[in-house]
């Protein structure tokens, strides 16, 4: 990946038409080393090796080696697309042969993910008091879990469609969804009702705003991850899907959820987002912790 950035930046800087770069605004909490890598060798060329060691030391100070490590381990985790929808049951689709290609990386993909959150698990609880260290700790955290969350998935899938299912996978992969949204929980950033309150100190805001900020979260083909969304829409669609997918598997014939899943959207686009934040934060190494476990508990279980 910075490879590949690096010789593009190169092409650009040679390239007499270019006149600059310019980021958009959408990548704020997308991958915060390579937006500073961009940064950075945009100016002159940078060795991508030392480069992540001096970005840790100037991040977290006395923190860096450990930070360091969590940033290597998961650089060792494979990108990963996001969810697809299960209506879409075309088993014979190319499609299809990705969601293959994607479980069976599963538990590779889960022991890289592991190595992040046991690097960050050695960092002293103290550590987390860090603004800049809970925020990219947060991140590296919620990231690795949900790049297993995604082959997990396709990993459920695939054995349906061969007439299995596997109750403690499945279980394995709701307490990991669970851990994803104790992670959310941990940092503002990640709540959709701070946001709306920081607006609203700042400028009026349409009462009908806040079913917007919902719909363009909750949409149907890009969604991110938030903690009232999370916890409220994306948990209850799962344990929904989830049903349908195991007495398919099961060779129940039952039909798509469709009314059903569009209740859970309409319950969560009428309930205020006051009423879905937890009163008190996650504790933030406690859900790196819980979701470290489940991770465990997938490698322990194999495939």
């Amino acid at each position: 990946k910075a490879e590949l950035l690096f010789k593009r930046i190169e092409a650009a800087r040679s390239d007499s038409m270019c006149r600059g770069l310019v980021f958009w605004p959408e990548v704020s909490h997308s991958d915060i080393l390579m937006i500073e890598f961009f940064v950075r060798s945009a100016w002159d060329s940078v060795n991508a090796d030392k480069f992540l060691t001096d970005f840790c030391g100037d991040r977290y100070g006395e923190q860096s080696v450990r930070m360091e490590k969590a940033w290597r381990e998961y650089q060792a985790l494979r990108l990963k697309t996001g969810l697809e929808r299960l209506r879409n049951r075309n088993w014979k689709s190319a499609k299809f042969g990705r969601w293959q290609r994607e479980a069976s990386a599963l538990i590779s993909t889960a022991k890289s993910a592991v190595g992040t959150m046991r690097a960050l698990c050695e960092l002293e609880v103290t550590a987390w008091d860090d603004p800049m260290l809970k925020r990219d700790g947060v991140d590296l955290a919620r990231s690795a879990l949900c790049r297993v969350l995604n082959g997990h998935l396709f990993a459920m899938i695939c054995s349906a469609k061969n007439g299995e299912w596997d109750e403690k996978l499945y279980e394995i992969y709701h307490e990991e969804l669970e851990a994803l949204a104790d992670l959310l929980d941990s940092h503002e950033d990640y709540s959709q009702e701070h946001t709306l309150q920081l607006l609203r100190a700042e400028h009026p805001v349409n009462d009908s705003f806040e079913t917007t900020l919902k719909r363009n979260l909750a949409n149907g083909y890009c969604r991110s991850a938030a903690s009232e969304f999370v916890r409220c829409l994306c948990i209850p669609e799962n344990e929904l899907y989830f049903s349908w997918l195991r007495q398919t598997a099961q060779e129940i014939h039952v039909s798509w959820p469709q009314q059903a899943a569009e209740n859970l959207m309409n319950d969560y686009i009428s309930r205020p987002l006051s009423s879905m934040r937890r009163t008190q934060e996650s504790e933030p190494r406690s859900a790196v912790k819980r979701a470290l476990n489940a991770l465990e508990s997938l490698l322990q279980k194999g495939m």
